[in-house]
C-alpha cells in the first residue's frame, strides 16, 4: 500500500517513495518532482510527529547512521527545498502556507501543521499485486524466526485465500510438492520456450486443486531454474482499477523492473476474470507492440477461466490457447464447443498432496485439542481422499469433530473459522442484488433459517422462501441454483446442499447464531406456507413428543405449543387445511405412520448445544 500526504487539491506526496505531483495518479500528473531520500526521511518524520515540536538535535539525528560520503547539508537549507520542490506542483503552496506548514520555532526546530483541508490516506500500489519474482525477491521473503514460521504456516492452512500468504509460504518450503505435481510444473515450464508468444498458456484446476499455490510454485521455480529470464507475478482480484492510472501504473512498474525485448519474459497473471478489461489491456499492448519475447500464463479456477475465455478477445482473434487442467476429484473432460484449445493437458490432482493439506488444515483448525490426538487420526485417516476434493473432505473433518464434541458434551471455547468460500457465503453473494426486491427479510440473510430447517428435515421450497421474503421473481432465483454451479442447487422443489453437513457446521462455527431463536422467529411470525407448517409441528413438536423415550425436551417442546398457539395466522392454516381434507385432528394421519428415521429429538438437542456455546 502506498501512503499519501494530500496538503492541498493539487498536490500529492507518496511518503514511500518521495513522488510529488499535481492529481492523484503520479503518471497522470502534468506536474512531477521527486524529493531525495534525505527530504523524505525529514518529512516522514514530520509526519510521524506532527502538531508536536521537532528539535534540530532530533532532526540531525535521522542520519547520523547514513552510510557511504553522503554529507548532509543543515536541516534549514533541506527543508527550503522542501517547499520549492513543493510549491513548483503548486503555487498556492506558497510562502506563507509553506511557513505555516513548516512552523519554525527559532533556535529550538520545527512543527509541522497539516493544512485544513490537508490529509493521510492509503492507495493500492502496483507491488501489491504485481511482483518481480527473483531469487533476491524470494530471499526477502524467507523467515528465520521459528515463532514468525508458525504464524505463517498456520495462515497459509487456514485456507486464506491471499497470494502474499501463499508465495511467502512457498519461499519458506511449507506447500506440498510431491513427484505428481511437480511434474505439472515441469510441463508447463516446458511448454513456454516452445509456444507462440501470443497464444498464452493456461493453467486451471477444480476448487481446492492447489492451483493457487502451485501458480506462487512456477513464479519462484522459473526465477531458480531459468535466472536469465524475467518473472512477473499479477493477481488482477487484488487490484482495484481505475482506469488509464491503473494500467500506466502497471507499465511503469514492469518497466521499471526491466521488462523489454531482449531476455525472455514470463507474466503470470492470476484471476484475470476479475479485471478482464485490465489483462486485455496488458495483452494487448504488447502483442501490438512487437515484443516478441513475451509469454503469458493465465491461472485460476476451471469454472471461472472458462467462460472468461469464452468472453475473451482472445478467441475472436483466432488465439487459442496452450491449456494444463488440474481435476481434484475424478477426471472431468471440459466439454465446450465454442472454446479451442492448441494443447490440452489432463492432471490429477495428487492424493498424497490432498492428505498432507487436509492434515495441516485440520491442524490449524485444533488450536485448543479437547479430545485425545488418536481420535482426530482415526477422523483423518476415514475421509474418502480419492472422491472428494480439499474442502469437501476439511468440512467432513469438522463436522465428525464437532460431532464428537457434541456428543460428549464438551464446549469448544476456541473456534477457528476458515476463510474458504463456503456455502453462506455462497448463498449471501448470489442473492444480495436481489435483496430489493424483498419486503420483509432479505433474501441475502436467509441462509440461517434455511439451515434449520434441512437439520429437521423441512424441505425450503420456493413458496416457502416468497413467503418468509416477500420476492416473487422465481425464475431470476432459480436460476442462481443450478445444479452445475455452487454447492446450493434447488432440485426436485426444494434447496439443497452439496454437502449434508454445512448446515451442522455453520452452527457450531457461528455461535452467535442461535438455532433456537430462528425456530421461534418462524413460530412468531407468519414465515410459513401450509406444507412447511404442517411439517414443521410434525418434526419438532409432534415427534419429540409422541416417538421418543426421551422426555428431556418436553419443556421446551410445550413453550413452541403456546407460541403457535398464540399465532392466528397459523390457526387460520391449520384450521383450513383440516376442513379442506375432512380431518378432526393433524395427528390422525401421523398416527398410521412408522417411527420416523430422523431423531429430532438429537437435533434439537444439537440446536441447545449451540445455543450454550
Amino acid at each position: 500500500m502506498k501512503t499519501i500526504l494530500k496538503l492541498t487539491e493539487h498536490l500529492l506526496i507518496d511518503l514511500s517513495t518521495g513522488e510529488c505531483y499535481d492529481q492523484e495518479g503520479y503518471s497522470n500528473s502534468q506536474l512531477r518532482e521527486r524529493l531525495t531520500s534525505g527530504q523524505l526521511k525529514l518529512l516522514n518524520y514530520f509526519v510521524e510527529n506532527r502538531e508536536l515540536l521537532c528539535s534540530f538535535s532530533q532532526l540531525e539525528g535521522l542520519f547520523d547512521d547514513e552510510l557511504g560520503d553522503y554529507k548532509m547539508p543543515g536541516i534549514k537549507q533541506q527543508i527550503w527545498r522542501i517547499k520549492q520542490k513543493l510549491n513548483n506542483i503548486d503555487i498556492n503552496f506558497g510562502a506563507d502556507e509553506s511557513k505555516w506548514v513548516f512552523q519554525s520555532v527559532s533556535g529550538r526546530g520545527y512543527i509541522f501543521h497539516m493544512p485544513i483541508h490537508g490529509r493521510i490516506y492509503q492507495r493500492n500500489a502496483p507491488s501489491d499485486f504485481l511482483w518481480h519474482i527473483t531469487p533476491e525477491f524470494c530471499a526477502n521473503l524467507f523467515l528465520h524466526n521459528d515463532e514468525d514460521k508458525e504464524k505463517l504456516r498456520h495462515h497459509f492452512f487456514s485456507g486464506e485465500a491471499d497470494c502474499k500468504v501463499t508465495m511467502q509460504a512457498v519461499c519458506n518450503e511449507m506447500h506440498f510438492m510431491n513427484l505428481q505435481y511437480r511434474n505439472i510444473l515441469q510441463s508447463v515450464m516446458a511448454r513456454i520456450p516452445k509456444s507462440d508468444t501470443i497464444a498464452p498458456i493456461m493453467l486451471m484446476g477444480d476448487k481446492g486443486s492447489g492451483v493457487s499455490t502451485l501458480t506462487c510454485a512456477l513464479g519462484k521455480y522459473l526465477s531458480e531454474e531459468k535466472p536469465n529470464w524475467n518473472v512477473y507475478y499479477c493477481d488482477l482480484s487484488r487490484i482495484q482499477f481505475k482506469g488509464k492510472q491503473t494500467l500506466n501504473e502497471i507499465f511503469m512498474y514492469l518497466d521499471e523492473n526491466h521488462i523489454g525485448k531482449v531476455r525472455k519474459n514470463v507474466i503470470i497473471i492470476d484471476n484475470p476474470q476479475d479485471n478482464a478489461e485490465i489483462f486485455e489491456s496488458i495483452y494487448s499492448f504488447f502483442m501490438q507492440n512487437n515484443f516478441e519475447n513475451i509469454h503469458f500464463v493465465i491461472t485460476g479456477y476451471k469454472a471461472s477461466l472458462l467462460p472468461f475465455l469464452k468472453d475473451s478477445s482472445l478467441l475472436l482473434n483466432n488465439i487459442f490457447p496452450y491449456a494444463f487442467y488440474i481435476s481434484n476429484q475424478e477426471r472431468k473432460r471440459i466439454l465446450s464447443s465454442s472454446i479451442q484449445f492448441q494443447t490440452l493437458e489432463y492432471y490429477d490432482f495428487p492424493t498424497e498432496v490432498k492428505v498432507q493439506a487436509v492434515n495441516g488444515m485440520a491442524d490449524s483448525y485444533l488450536i485448543m485439542k479437547p479430545i485425545e490426538k488418536d481420535i482426530v487420526t482415526k477422523i483423518l485417516s476415514d475421509l474418502e481422499y480419492e472422491v472428494k476434493n480439499i474442502k469437501e473432505l476439511f468440512l467432513e473433518f469438522v463436522y465428525q469433530y464437532n460431532s464428537i464434541l457434541f456428543e460428549r458434551g464438551i464446549s469448544q471455547k476456541c473456534i477457528y473459522i476458515p476463510n474458504m468460500e463456503m456455502e453462506w457465503s455462497e448463498w449471501e453473494v448470489k442473492c444480495e442484488t436481489l435483496d430489493a426486491d424483498c419486503n420483509k427479510i432479505l433474501l441475502s440473510e436467509l441462509f440461517p433459517y434455511i439451515a434449520v430447517l434441512n437439520i429437521l428435515d423441512i424441505p425450503v421450497t420456493f413458496e416457502l422462501v416468497r413467503k418468509m421474503t416477500g420476492y416473487s421473481y422465481q425464475n431470476r432465483l432459480l436460476r442462481l441454483f443450478y445444479k452445475k454451479y455452487g454447492n446450493i442447487w434447488f432440485e426436485n422443489g426444494e434447496f439443497i446442499f452439496r454437502n449434508e453437513s454445512i448446515p451442522f457446521i455453520f452452527f457450531s462455527m457461528f455461535p452467535e447464531y442461535k438455532p433456537l431463536f430462528f425456530i421461534q422467529e418462524l413460530i412468531a411470525h407468519d414465515y410459513m406456507d401450509c406444507s412447511t407448517l404442517l411439517l414443521f409441528i410434525k418434526h419438532v413438536i409432534w415427534y419429540p413428543l409422541k416417538c421418543y423415550k426421551d422426555t428431556s425436551w418436553h419443556p421446551y417442546v410445550e413453550k413452541l405449543i403456546e407460541m403457535l398457539q398464540k399465532n392466528g395466522a397459523y390457526q387460520r392454516i391449520c384450521n383450513d387445511y383440516l376442513k379442506d381434507n375432512n380431518l378432526k385432528n393433524l395427528t390422525d394421519v401421523w398416527e398410521q405412520e412408522s417411527r420416523p428415521v430422523i431423531d429430532y429429538v438429537h437435533a434439537l438437542k444439537f440446536f441447545h448445544y449451540c445455543q450454550s456455546q
